[in-house]
């Protein structure tokens, strides 16, 4: 910015110079003679002092147009090898998000393995289920024998 500043001042200077020599041809074409007065010598000296005026504002021309190409070539350079600065995000948002990430993924890993222990389960509860049935078949059994027998016959007939 400070390069942008400097630039600024040079054509505010520049500028006032510019100001201050139209105000000095301004005076000059007002103290031209008037045709009624047909003073070669005067018509001479203002042609003169209008050319070496023109030269002069060409010259600050051309000084300003060497500066401010100077200063652009050195913005631009400077501009180029500064690295340009990426978006970046708060950390707040960035800690939100891998803490929901994280937390997700430990949520479906848990059902996947809660999802894979099914099968683990269901059959530890068969085995469970099916010993307490033939356990509870045996004491009816036991207490009964002739449910026993019975069964024992209509087994033979298949």
């Amino acid at each position: 910015m400070s390069k942008i500043d400097d630039v600024a001042e040079l054509l505010i200077e520049e500028i006032d110079d510019f100001k201050k020599e139209v105000i000095k041809l301004d005076v000059i074409l007002k103290n031209i003679p008037t045709a009624n007065n047909n003073n070669c010598d005067d018509i001479d000296l203002v042609n003169e002092k209008i050319n070496a005026l023109s030269s002069l504002i060409n010259n600050n021309f051309k000084k300003l147009l060497i500066v401010i190409t100077s200063d652009r070539k050195l913005i631009t350079n400077a501009l180029h090898t500064q690295p340009i600065k990426q978006v970046g995000y708060p950390k707040w948002l960035i800690t939100t998000l891998l803490f929901f990430s994280i937390f997700s993924l430990s949520v479906v890993s848990y059902s996947f393995y809660k999802i894979n222990s099914i099968p683990t389960i269901e059959e530890e509860y068969y085995t469970k289920g099916r010993n307490s049935a033939i356990t509870q078949f045996r004491a009816f059994a036991d207490d009964n024998k002739c449910v026993i027998e019975a069964y024992r016959k209509w087994q033979k007939k298949k």
